[in-house]
This record gives structure tokens, C-alpha cells and sequence, in this order.
């Protein structure tokens, strides 16, 4: 029982819990994400790739239309 909790702790939760945190950083439009576990397989690896990329992606466009708040210069005063 404790090796079952243990591996999904490892393999699921502390993943999703992970991927919960990016999503809030990326709402809030901060300039990184925490650094995701790399799982190769499975369906929560899938899951932490898609997600990596898409947020990749809207990072990406945010700052080459200047919407992103970190990328915005502010005039001199």
C-alpha cells in the first residue's frame, strides 16, 4: 500500500499539481513556467507535453504582439 501511494504520488499527483501552478502562472501572464517533469510516457506525460507546448506557443505570442505585460516598455517619464 505505501509503494502504491508513493508511485502516485511521484507519477500523478506532484505532476498535476505541477501543471496546476504553470497554468496559474500562465493566467497571470508571468514571463516563465515552473519546469515540468519530463515524463515520457503515459497518459499525465502526454498531458505535461501538450500543455508545455501550448504555453510555450501563447508565450510566444504574447511577446511578438506586445501584449505580454514583462515585454511592454514603459515610456520615460
Amino acid at each position: 500500500m505505501v509503494i502504491f501511494h508513493l508511485a502516485l504520488n511521484r507519477y500523478v499527483l506532484n505532476p498535476l499539481n505541477l501543471l496546476e501552478q504553470a497554468i496559474v502562472r500562465l493566467r497571470a501572464q508571468q514571463p516563465s513556467l515552473p519546469d515540468l517533469p519530463q515524463h515520457k510516457n503515459g497518459e499525465v506525460g502526454r498531458l505535461l507535453q501538450h500543455f508545455q507546448a501550448m504555453a510555450d506557443q501563447a508565450l510566444y505570442r504574447a511577446k511578438a504582439t506586445g501584449r505580454h505585460r514583462y515585454c511592454q516598455t514603459q515610456a520615460p517619464d
